[in-house]
């Protein structure tokens, strides 16, 4: 299977309307954008395991996946930057809590598996308005 970068999964849908109700449904509203993307409303999806059984299945979350994540600390989180509607930008924050800090929210950032951006990819079609 080819390798999938981060920026080609987020490149694929810049500039393409999103679904405002499908991304209300997944995703919270974490106000303005910063930077770049001050002009943007900024959204976060991270509890992927509650976002129903069916998305869940159309996303092809795994519970080996999700295991993974809460066994491992980790916390995964798809930014994304909306302007009227429109993706204007996003990015994948995966942070791995510290084993013996996990209490202190101590860790450090790593780089997504390539299932992990894939599954960021399944998420933003179905967020797109041609879908």
């Amino acid at each position: 299977m080819k390798r999938v970068e981060e920026h080609e999964v987020f490149a694929a849908v810049v500039g393409m309307p999103i679904n405002m109700e499908r991304l209300g449904a997944i995703a919270i509203h974490n106000g303005k954008g910063v930077g770049e993307y001050a002009d943007c409303e900024e959204y976060v999806v991270e509890e992927l395991a509650g976002i129903g059984k069916e998305l869940v299945h159309r996303f092809r979350i795994t519970d080996a996946l999700l295991k993974r994540w809460e066994r491992g600390g980790i916390l995964f989180r798809i930014y994304l930057f909306i302007r009227n509607g429109v993706l204007i930008g996003g990015h994948i924050f995966k942070y791995k809590l510290s084993l013996e800090d996990r209490c202190c929210d101590a860790g450090y950032e790593t780089s997504p598996t390539q299932q992990e951006i894939r599954l960021v990819g399944r998420i933003l079609a179905y967020l797109s308005e041609e879908n």
